[in-house]
This record gives C-alpha cells, structure tokens and sequence, in this order.
C-alpha cells in the first residue's frame, strides 16, 4: 500500500516470485470469474492455476517448441564471448 516492493513477491523488483504469482492469481481469478459470468475454479483455497505447464494451449501456425529453440540459438549466438 505504501509503495514499497515486497521482495517475497517480486524478487527482482519486477516479476513476480511463484509466491507473488499465486497471490496475484488468487486475488483476480473471483473477479475474472464473475465477469465470464463463470463459477470460481478455486479449489484449492487458493489455488495459481497460472502456473499449470501445458504444452500446447490452442493450435497455431507454428511450433512453440521449435520457435523457441530457434530464438534461444540466436540469442546465444549474440552473446560475446
């Protein structure tokens, strides 16, 4: 409330630690729930469903997987040694 940053949930000043994420989460998921006219699936109170891995959300024109690796091969060639 006072401005400050609570390092227990933004380790590094600017994302959000598992324990901010899980906070965030469970304070949005009543609201967004509400507004999508939807039942909280909050079962495990709380529970960041945020951070469920799932390999693949919808079917795109490429591959996730292979896009990433394809930027992380270009990143790591940037890199000075």
């Amino acid at each position: 409330m006072d401005g400050s940053i609570n390092h227990d949930m933004l380790g590094d000043w600017l994302h959000p630690t598992p324990a901010g994420a899980k906070a965030w989460a469970q304070a949005m998921e009543p609201l967004l729930s509400e507004l999508m006219g939807d039942k909280s699936l909050d079962t495990d109170i709380p529970a960041n469903t945020a951070i469920v891995p799932v390999s693949k959300l919808e079917q795109d024109s490429y591959n996730w997987w292979d896009r990433h690796a394809e930027a992380l091969r270009i990143k790591d060639s940037l890199i000075l040694k």
